[in-house]
């Protein structure tokens, strides 16, 4: 029995001894990796993608403040704090750069203004209404004789020789003129009997201009 008793006193502390295993460490999220990225951005000052110069004290710090946080994920070893090999390996993609202040002395470069519109186009002017032209206050009898007298080149009041042709010709050319009237029969012609009738007093003769006097020397 007391042979049985150190046995297993002296096997306990052989157990005891052995380590115990750890859990496989648990990867992260794509979620969680997001977060961390993230926070860790907000310390890249120059937006150049990487934790350097002044931003790693900076990182260091906030990840002090919350080890349990976003930060945590960069934290390789568990040692609750971000050593300088685990924040060399950090790297995204470069931010817009914050603007650069003017040196000083220097006023910052004005913006131009905007263009402005072009000032619209005036509108044609519109033209003037033309005036109707005066009624003619003749009778139909005296318009017909005007057209008459046209044909009558020497003035003598009549119509003969080379005229009668010329008269025939100007109402082929329009036969619903006032010349209608002399076509008796309506044939749409001027017969040399209907030209014959047409009769009206010789034009006046244009007044002569005088001399004028030659001086006497």
């Amino acid at each position: 029995m007391k042979n049985t008793a150190l046995i297993l006193i002296a096997a306990f502390p052989l157990a005891a001894a052995e380590p115990t295993a750890k859990p496989a460490p648990v990867s992260p999220t794509r979620a969680i990796v997001r977060l961390g990225r993230d926070e860790a951005k907000k310390t890249d000052a120059n937006k150049d993608g990487l934790i350097t110069g002044p931003e790693v004290g900076v990182l260091k710090a906030e990840y002090a403040k919350d080890v349990n946080g976003p930060l945590a994920i960069f934290d390789d070893n568990g040692n609750g704090q971000l050593d300088d090999a685990e924040i060399t390996s950090m790297k995204f993609s470069a931010g817009a750069k914050p603007p650069t202040a003017p040196a000083p002395g220097k006023p910052a470069p004005a913006k131009p203004e905007p263009a402005k519109p072009a000032p619209p186009k005036p509108a044609p002017a519109k033209p003037a209404p033309s005036k109707p032209a005066p009624k003619s206050t003749k009778s139909i009898g005296e318009l017909a004789l005007d057209e008459a007298k046209k044909a009558d080149a020497n003035g003598d009041g009549k119509i003969t020789g080379t005229e009668v042709t010329v008269l025939k010709m100007e109402y082929a050319k329009n036969p619903t003129s006032w010349l209608s009237v002399y076509d008796d029969n309506a044939n749409k012609q001027l017969d040399d009997e209907e030209i014959k009738d047409l009769k009206w007093g010789p034009a006046a003769a244009p007044t002569p201009v005088p001399e004028k006097k030659k001086r006497k020397k």
